[in-house]
């Protein structure tokens, strides 16, 4: 869940009022917005900046630990394990963000669609379980994400049930 701070919503809450002002001068209305009728927006906006920036957050983690690039972990080659690799990077993203889109993911990984995300955990949850380098592997992924400098993206420890 994303919170943002009272001094955040403040701002927030200035600038309505400015935009309320100005909009009405120009319009000759009264305009009557609040904080309360703004609030989910900005939450919800503020939810898929957050996703955002965790899936690239995972990208630069996975691609760094493996020795690979960007632009290699998302490409559409099947070889030298990278698909494991970014299988691993679905799961880390829905393990934080369970209700986020899979085209979502898939878009973030050279334009995917949800089929192929959801082919991708189900093979990670079963690559986890049955392969214990693996599952030492997307644990160690895991612990660099909860315990560097992004301390706001948290992961339970709870290995997959395929």
């Amino acid at each position: 869940m994303v919170s943002i701070d009272a001094k955040g919503l403040e701002t927030v809450a200035t600038e309505l009022r400015d935009f309320e002002s100005r909009l009405a001068r120009i319009l000759g209305l009264e305009v009557h917005l609040s904080i309360t009728t703004i609030k989910p927006a900005v939450t919800k906006e503020a939810s898929k900046l957050m996703e955002g920036a965790f899936i690239q957050k995972v990208k630069e983690v996975v691609c760094k630990e493996n020795a690979i690039t960007v632009k290699q972990l998302c490409s559409p080659a099947r070889d030298g394990g990278k698909p494991e690799l970014r299988f691993m990077c679905y799961s880390l993203i829905r393990d934080v963000y369970p209700k986020i889109a899979l085209s979502k993911i898939g878009k973030a990984f050279g334009g995917r669609d949800h089929a192929t995300v959801l082919h991708g955990l189900k093979t990670c949850a079963k690559l986890l379980n049955d392969n214990q380098e693996k599952f030492n592997q997307y644990q160690h992924l895991k612990q660099i994400l909860n315990h560097g400098k992004q301390r706001q993206f948290r992961i339970d420890p709870v290995r997959l049930e395929g």
